[in-house]
C-alpha cells in the first residue's frame, strides 16, 4: 500500500468557495483564527486576500481539511457542504472543470474527471462502474487526514450538480449512499440526491441508470477539448515535479499503461533521472515500493477498463495491464477484490 504520511496539495479552484464561506463566520472567530497558528502561509493569504491567487495555485491539503472542519463546526448553515457543492460559479472554474465542460457526453466527462482529479485534489478518488444497466460513481478519500462530513457532502453534491448543469437534464439518481450516520438536516439532501438515500453505508456512492451516461453536453467542442487537454497536461507535468516521488511514479506508470506500455523500474527511474537504486531508496523513505505502486495503479485501471461498455475481454485487459497471461491477471484481480472479474461485474 502507498504511504499517506506526506501532505498533498489541492488547487485553489477547489477551495475558493470554502474561502468565500469562511467570510460568513463571526468576525470575532475569524480574528481569533487568523491571530493563531491555525492557518499559515498561502492559506492565510487565501482567506485574507484571495484575489492575489490564481485558480491553479496549490495549497496544502492539511490546511484545506482544517478549513472544512472550521466551517462544519461554526458556519451558520450546518449543510454548508451541500450548499457549496450545488454552487457552480464561473469564478471557480479551473483547468479540469473547463476541460470536462468540453466533453461530448456525461460518460466522457466522468471518465475525464476521474482520470485527472489529481489536478484538483490527489486524495479524492472517483471510481466509475457501469454494467450497462446501472452506473455507480464511488467516492473514496486516500489521505492521512480525516475529511469532515461537509467535505464529502460537497464532493458528492457537486458531482450531481455538474452532471445536471452539463447535460441540462434533471439527471435523477436511483440511490445515494453515504458512509456516515444520518445528519439532523437530512431533508436538505433530497434536492441534490432524491428520495432514496442510505446512510451508514460501506461506500459514498451515487447510483443511476446507465442511459444517462450518453446524455450530450451542450457546451461540447472537440477543438476546445483538445486545447484544454493540452493545457491540463502542461499543468499536470508542472504539478508532478512538485509532488511526492510516489505520486510521480504513479503518474508515469499510469500514463504508460494508458498508452499500451508497461514500464520497467529502470525506465521509470530513467524518466525521473535517477538510478534504479536511488529510486528504490527514495521510495523506501516514503514507506512504499515500486512494485506496490505498480500493483495499485494496475488495480485502479483494471476496474476502470473492466466497467467500460462494452467491456474488453480478459485477454485484452491482461495485455493492456502488462500481465504475461490471463491467468496472472485473474489471480491478481481476485487478490485485489476477493472476487473474479465476472463476479465483480455482476455485483
Amino acid at each position: 500500500m502507498a504511504d499517506n504520511s506526506i501532505d498533498k496539495s489541492v488547487s485553489f479552484a477547489s477551495v475558493i468557495e470554502l474561502v468565500n464561506a469562511y467570510s460568513l463566520l463571526p468576525a470575532a472567530l475569524r480574528e481569533q483564527v487568523e491571530a493563531s497558528n491555525h492557518f499559515d502561509g498561502i492559506m492565510l493569504e487565501a482567506i485574507q486576500n484571495s484575489a492575489k491567487l490564481t485558480l491553479s495555485a496549490r495549497l496544502p491539503e492539511s490546511q484545506m481539511v482544517a478549513l472544512w472542519s472550521l466551517l462544519e463546526q461554526h458556519h451558520p448553515s450546518p449543510e454548508i457542504g451541500l450548499i457549496i457543492g450545488q454552487t457552480i460559479s464561473p469564478k471557480s472554474k479551473g483547468v479540469l472543470a473547463s476541460w470536462v465542460s468540453q466533453c461530448a457526453t456525461l460518460r466522457d466527462a466522468f471518465n475525464t474527471f476521474q482520470s485527472n482529479i489529481f489536478l484538483m485534489n490527489a486524495s479524492e478518488c472517483w471510481q466509475v462502474d457501469d454494467d450497462g444497466q446501472q452506473c455507480r460513481l464511488t467516492l473514496s478519500i486516500e489521505s492521512r487526514h480525516d475529511y469532515p462530513r461537509a467535505a464529502i457532502e460537497r464532493s458528492m453534491s457537486a458531482m450531481v450538480a455538474w452532471a445536471r448543469m452539463l447535460s441540462a437534464q434533471p439527471f435523477p439518481l436511483t440511490k445515494a449512499k453515504f458512509g456516515y450516520l444520518t445528519p439532523h438536516y437530512v431533508d436538505k439532501y433530497q434536492p441534490a440526491f432524491g428520495e432514496i438515500i442510505e446512510f451508514n453505508s460501506a461506500y459514498h456512492q451515487l447510483i443511476f441508470e446507465s442511459k444517462w451516461l450518453n446524455l450530450p453536453i451542450a457546451t461540447s467542442s472537440e477543438y476546445l477539448k483538445t486545447m484544454m487537454a493540452k493545457t491540463a497536461q502542461s499543468h499536470l507535468e508542472t504539478l508532478t515535479k512538485t509532488q511526492p516521488l510516489q505520486q510521480q511514479v504513479r503518474t508515469i506508470v499510469a500514463n504508460a499503461l494508458e498508452n499500451g506500455e508497461l514500464l520497467s523500474v529502470d525506465k521509470v527511474a530513467q524518466q525521473l533521472h535517477f538510478s534504479r537504486q536511488t529510486l528504490y531508496r527514495k521510495l523506501v523513505k516514503e514507506h512504499t515500493s515500486f512494485q506496490s505502486l505498480l500493483d495499485d495503479t494496475r488495480k485502479q485501471l483494471a476496474v476502470r477498463w473492466l466497467t467500460q461498455t462494452p467491456p474488453p475481454s480478459l485477454t485484452e485487459l491482461s495485455y493492456r495491464l502488462g500481465f504475461k497471461d490471463t491467468s496472472s491477471f485473474y489471480k491478481a484481480f481476485k487478490r485485489w477484490h476477493q472476487v473474479t472479474p465476472k463476479a465483480y461485474l455482476s455485483r
